[in-house]
């Protein structure tokens, strides 16, 4: 199913799977999508699997998307900080669109459908020195409409390297093989993306910029921003598909709140000609905290739970 979020960069083109560039995170989507390189919460599994290495503890993050009209869109992870410099991670997002009523020819109902797109996936980070992180993801993926189902496999590859108050992120998303629809094959949305953040030394901002190349379609640029109130509020804005034709760039909009035992964030684009959007995610700690003796990620200035 072709499908263009309008909440974070996209591939677009002609390509199979394109529910893989739907964020699945409500903070990664109100920054407008300039995260997703230096993504490093347990949503990293989704979108640069070398942040893993940033998590402290373990922990198991939700996802809730009320998409266009009745699509919905859902993400659980779960990552787990090893004793070595080490965390694994596995996730799965789920893409429906409820029953679907089916016509003849002579626009009598005969029957119904029910649609889904879904992956799964396997995260391993490893921290290489004080500073460079690099990780790795193998994904499962299937789609179905009516009758014809189709599965493929892709690759993430990713690497982020921390300097002083500046953090940069590389990531390949979705190397793999063409997936069959029936007679026809279409390439996986393959993307190179690129992204940088910078948070002033006494000044509780966080400012971002990414890049996303798509193998088959355009580039396109975003940014965003994050105001930290105190060790609980965060306030968050930014804007995506800087570059693309036809979109609306319209301004994307979050906040999160933080407990002891975890978070909770949400962001909301307001639309255009769909419709709004509305993202949830929750996300919870437990287990003991690993013991990390190299500077934090700057991207939060006052909260552990980063991006």
């Amino acid at each position: 199913m072709c499908i263009r979020d309008r909440n974070t960069a996209t591939a677009g083109g002609i390509t199979s799977a394109d529910f893989l560039n739907i964020s699945v995170s409500a903070r990664h989507a109100a920054l407008g999508g300039a995260s997703w390189a230096i993504s490093n919460d347990i949503a990293s599994t989704y979108f640069n699997p070398a942040g893993l290495s940033s998590i402290e503890q373990p922990g198991l993050n939700f996802m809730h998307n009320s998409w266009l009209q009745d699509i919905s869109y859902e993400f659980i992870a779960v990552a787990i900080p090893m004793k070595t410099n080490s965390t694994i991670g596995v996730s799965a997002s789920y893409l429906h669109m409820g029953q679907i009523d089916t016509y003849n020819m002579n626009d009598q109902q005969y029957g119904s459908i029910r649609p889904y797109s879904l992956t799964a996936i396997a995260s391993y980070s490893r921290r290489l020195s004080g500073a460079l992180y690099l990780g790795l993801s193998g994904k499962y993926i299937e789609e179905k409409l009516a009758d014809i189902k189709a599965s493929g496999y892709a690759l993430d590859m990713g690497i982020q390297y921390l300097i002083n108050t500046f953090t940069f992120g590389f990531v390949v998303n979705n190397l793999g093989p063409k997936v069959k629809y029936d007679e026809q094959s279409y390439k996986l949305p393959s993307s190179v993306s690129v992204g940088s953040s910078f948070s002033p030394i006494n000044i509780p901002i966080t400012m971002m910029v990414g890049t996303k190349v798509a193998f088959t379609g355009e580039t396109s640029f975003s940014a965003g921003m994050e105001y930290n109130l105190g060790n609980a509020l965060n306030l968050r804005t930014g804007l995506g598909d800087l570059g693309i034709d036809n979109q609306s760039n319209m301004v994307n909009f979050g906040a999160g709140l933080k407990f002891m035992w975890g978070r909770i964030d949400y962001a909301f684009n307001p639309g255009q000609d769909l419709g709004q959007t509305h993202f949830f995610s929750f996300t919870i700690n437990f287990g003991k905290t690993r013991e990390i003796n190299f500077d934090k990620n700057p991207l939060s200035n006052n909260d552990k739970e980063e991006l």
